[in-house]
C-alpha cells in the first residue's frame, strides 16, 4: 500500500530528519485576560497615608519583579514570588492586577504537567495539549534539535514520533549567535521553542480525517512540508514564554535574509512575519520596542523589512507588546487556522491581503504586499517613527548568525 511504504520510509529517515520543529492542530483556547496597562501610581488626588505609600511602593516592586521574571523565563523563580500575591494584592491597579493573573496563567501553559518527560533520556508516551486538543506524545531523545515524524496507523490515526536534545531542555548555558548575545537567550529557550514546534506538526494530523491527512501526504508532499512548517512555528509563537516566542523568530531570521523561498521551514516563518509585519505598520504606536526601517528597501520590501524588524527589536522588550503577539496569533488559529490548510496554503492578513505558501502561487500576491509595506513604511517615515539612516552598512544587514543551531 502506498501509505505504508510512505509510513516505513518516513521511520527509516527519522534519524537523519535533523529539519527544525513542527506544529500540532489547534483547538479553542481559554479566553486571554485583560490586556496589560503599563504600572501607575496613585496622583495627587488620591493621596495616600505613609503606610498606604509604603504598601503601594512595596507592590509596585513586587509587581516589577514578578514580571521581570516571567519575561526572563525564570519559572522557579517566578512561582516562589507569585506566593506573595495575596499580600500585595490590595496595593496594584486593576490593571497590574490584571497582569499578575494573565502571568499566571500563561506560565502554567508555558510549563505544563507533562514539562519534566522533555528532559528524559529514554524513550516514553505522555499526555500534551495543544491548542486547547489534547495529543499522545511520543518522545524519542536524540541528538538533533528537533524531529518530528509518522511512523504507522494505529486506530485509524497516524502514530506520530518526536525527537529533540534533552540535554538542551532547561539549560542555563548561553546559545551562540548576535540575537542571542543581545538578548541573553539560553539554550533552554532554543529547546523550549523547538519542543513546542515538534509538538505544534500535528495541527494537520490532529485535525482532519486520516484519509486527509494520507492524501495530503502521499499527493501533496510539498505543501504538506509548508503546512506544517508553518503551523509548528506558529504554536511555538503562542505556547513558548517570551524569551523562547522571540527566539522563534530569531532562527528563521538568517533563512529570511537568504530568501530560501522554497524550503519548509523559511517560507513558514515568513508567512508569520507577513503576519507580523503588517500588524506592526497598521499601528506602530502600540509597538514602542519595535524599529521601522529608516528607508523604504528598492526590492523585496516585505522581506527585508522583515529581517529589519526581528534584528532591531528593542531588548526591553515589554509584557504588554509579547502579550500583543500571543493575542495575535491566538485569534488568528482561532478565526482562520483552519482556513489555512482548506484554503491550500492561503493565509489570509490583516490588511486584506494575503501570502500564499505554495512560491508558484505567491508571485502577483508578493507584489501587492511589498507595495502596501512600501507605501505604509513611507508613512511612519513621514511621521518620525521609524529609526534614522545610519552609513556604513545597508539598513537591513546584521552582521553574523542570530541564533546558531547546533545540528
Amino acid at each position: 500500500m502506498k501509505m505504508a511504504n510512505t509510513l516505513a520510509a518516513a521511520a527509516a529517515v527519522c534519524a537523519v530528519l535533523a529539519a527544525g520543529p513542527v506544529l500540532a492542530a489547534p483547538a479553542a483556547t481559554s479566553a486571554p485576560a485583560s490586556r496589560p496597562a503599563s504600572a501607575s501610581r496613585p496622583g495627587p488626588a488620591t493621596a495616600l497615608s505613609p503606610d498606604k505609600e509604603a504598601a503601594a511602593k512595596a507592590a509596585l516592586d513586587w509587581y516589577t519583579k514578578a514580571v521581570g521574571l516571567y519575561m526572563k523565563g525564570d519559572w522557579p523563580g517566578m512561582t516562589e514570588e507569585l506566593k506573595a500575591t495575596a499580600k500585595h494584592t490590595a496595593a496594584l491597579t486593576l490593571a497590574q492586577r490584571g497582569d499578575i493573573q494573565y502571568i499566571r496563567t500563561a506560565a502554567a501553559d508555558h510549563r505544563p504537567a507533562w514539562w519534566s518527560n522533555c528532559t528524559k533520556n529514554e524513550n516514553t508516551s505522555f499526555g500534551a495539549r495543544i491548542w486547547g486538543r489534547d495529543l499522545t506524545v511520543n518522545y524519542m531523545p536524540s541528538e538533533m534539535l528537533g524531529m518530528q515524524a509518522p511512523v504507522g496507523v494505529k486506530d485509524g490515526k497516524l502514530v506520530i514520533i518526536v525527537s529533540w536534545r534533552p540535554s538542551f531542555v532547561n539549560n542555563p548555558k548561553p546559545a551562540d549567535g548576535t540575537q542571542a548575545k543581545r538578548f541573553g537567550l539560553v539554550r533552554a529557550d532554543l529547546a523550549e521553542s523547538m519542543v513546542w514546534h515538534e509538538l505544534g506538526h500535528n495541527y494537520i494530523s490532529m485535525s482532519l480525517p486520516l484519509r486527509t491527512v494520507i492524501e495530503l501526504y502521499d499527493n501533496h508532499a510539498l505543501l504538506y512540508s509548508h503546512l506544517q512548517e508553518f503551523y509548528a512555528d506558529i504554536t511555538a509563537l503562542y505556547h513558548a514564554g517570551p524569551k523562547a516566542r522571540l527566539t522563534t523568530l530569531f532562527i528563521r531570521t538568517d533563512e529570511i535574509e537568504a530568501d530560501w523561498e522554497d524550503e519548509g521551514h523559511a517560507r513558514g516563518s515568513m508567512a508569520i512575519g507577513s503576519l507580523l509585519l503588517t500588524t506592526f505598520l497598521f499601528d506602530p504606536n502600540k509597538w514602542p520596542s519595535v524599529h521601522l526601517p529608516p528607508s523604504v528597501p528598492d526590492k523585496d520590501a516585505e522581506r527585508l523589512s522583515t529581517v529589519y524588524v526581528y534584528d532591531h527589536i528593542d531588548p526591553n522588550w515589554t509584557l504588554g507588546e509579547d502579550r500583543q503577539v500571543r493575542d495575535l496569533v491566538q485569534k488568528f488559529i482561532n478565526t482562520k487556522g483552519d482556513a489555512v490548510f482548506r484554503g491550500k496554503g492561503d493565509v489570509q492578513l490583516p490588511n486584506n491581503l494575503s501570502f500564499k505558501l505554495m512560491v508558484s502561487e505567491d508571485r502577483e500576491l508578493q507584489k501587492k504586499r511589498d507595495a502596501w509595506v512600501g507605501a505604509q513604511l513611507k508613512k511612519a517615515i513621514d511621521a518620525g517613527r521609524a529609526d534614522k539612516p545610519k552609513t556604513g552598512t545597508p539598513d537591513h544587514v546584521f552582521r553574523g548568525s542570530r541564533v546558531e543551531l547546533p545540528w
